[in-house]
């Protein structure tokens, strides 16, 4: 646990709102950053968590070389970086310091490279993973999605087919309603036509009978 916290403390910087990369980069490493992200297309907005910075830190750990290399040597720029040094000469004094315990500049670059190749194994695995998990969890969801839509289609295409259905037979009953009133109406009419002439005949006949029984004798 100590040498994960002493490790940690080399590689990340532990402000109140979350754990961020250190500030003090050269324009080579800050355009090897640029590169990375634009690989990954990550959003540069988002603070690092605690907990992929120590998965990623304790894999550095699990794979440390043995002897003096860059971890070694990143410890001894970290313990010269309250002296009133610019970056060269403090990259150059640990580097000094290096060469005392049998470092070189090959088996520094060497031995950070080794750690480079471990966080892409890491980087590796997270993917994988993540990917599996996007097609179990996202996918998945996204077939289903397509199904309620597939249905959700079939209820419109249902619906608009009924709509065309129900507005046919409000024109079949509108249709029908009006040769009802028509048929109505010409029944009406004969009704009264035939209530006329029978009037009209029965008066007739009403008033020989009544003029008969006056006109007529026994």
């Amino acid at each position: 646990m100590a040498m994960f916290k002493k490790l940690k403390s080399l590689f990340v910087i532990e402000e109140e709102e979350g754990i961020v990369l250190p500030k003090s980069s050269t324009p080579e490493v800050l355009e090897s950053k640029k590169k990375q992200v634009a690989e990954i297309a990550v959003n540069e907005d988002v603070t690092a968590p605690d907990k992929f910075i120590n998965s990623l830190l304790q894999a550095i750990e699990s794979n440390n070389l043995e002897g003096f290399d860059y971890l070694e040597y990143k410890q001894s720029l970290k313990s010269l970086a309250g002296m009133n040094m610019d970056e060269g000469t403090r990259f150059n004094s640990a580097f000094a310091m290096s060469k005392t315990m049998g470092a070189s500049k090959v088996k520094l670059l060497d031995s950070a490279k080794h750690y480079l190749n471990i966080l892409a194994g890491e980087k590796e695995k997270f993917t994988t993973a993540y990917q599996n998990q996007q097609q179990k969890q996202i996918s998945s969801q996204e077939e289903k999605l397509s199904l309620i839509e597939i249905s959700v289609k079939k209820k419109e295409e249902q619906i608009k087919k009924l709509n065309e259905e129900i507005n046919s037979l409000k024109k079949e009953f509108e249709l029908k309603k009006n040769e009802i009133n028509d048929a109505s109406a010409k029944f009406a009419l004969t009704r009264d036509q035939f209530f006329a002439a029978h009037k009209k005949v029965s008066e007739q006949i009403d008033a020989d009978i009544e003029r008969m029984n006056k006109y007529l004798t026994k």
